[in-house]
């Protein structure tokens, strides 16, 4: 047998052993692989340094919030359309998000701190959060006017705004003012 011949030989008996090697480590039919990507972990998390006056009290002010009561105050049929529940909970219909049943569901119902900031797992931990481009790069969206338009926009259905009236046409720069929210910054001179 020539060099050539032994060589064809080795590139098919490679080729064989490596399309066995792929079948065997692919996932079975029908088997469903975890999300990918950054996972939703709730608002509750988030609690843990946004609460409290000395954190902003971001928590404790968006609790008083429409949003944290999005779910809520839908109407009791509303609760469960799919057509509703992207804007009135957080991550709906996104692997990780709201699914009313599943065990987190309470912690992702209402519209969260992920709703607009994007889902946390990535960059939830202290270390990171300490470091804003650490935060960004992690997955943390910074909000704006294009984000919130998402769900505050003229394709509203009617039912899911008060009474079923026309919403109104939404105004960020007003808006923003209501949910705005910050960590306080520490004081230089101590």
């Amino acid at each position: 047998m020539d060099g050539t011949m032994r060589s064809l030989k080795f590139v098919g008996l490679a080729a064989a052993v490596l399309a066995v090697g792929l079948f065997t480590v692919q996932a079975p039919v029908g088997h469903a692989e975890g999300p990918k990507g950054p996972s939703y972990v709730g608002s509750k998390a988030c609690k843990t340094c946004h609460m409290g006056a000395a954190k902003g009290a971001i928590y404790e002010a968006w609790e008083k919030t429409d949003h944290a009561q999005a779910l809520a105050k839908l109407p009791g049929d509303k609760q469960k359309d799919p057509t509703c529940l992207p804007c009135h909970t957080t991550g709906f219909g996104k692997p990780g998000g709201y699914d009313p049943a599943a065990a987190t569901a309470a912690n992702l119902a209402g519209v969260g701190c992920e709703s607009c900031h994007g889902p946390g797992s990535d960059y939830k931990a202290m270390n990171v959060m300490k470091d804003k481009a650490a935060s960004v790069a992690k997955g943390l969206i910074e909000p704006n006017e294009k984000s919130c338009q998402g769900c505050h926009n003229s394709t509203m259905p009617k039912d899911c705004w008060k009474g079923g009236a026309e919403a109104p046409k939404f105004a960020f720069a007003e808006a923003v003012k209501k949910i705005e929210h910050h960590v306080p910054k520490k004081d230089a001179a101590k």
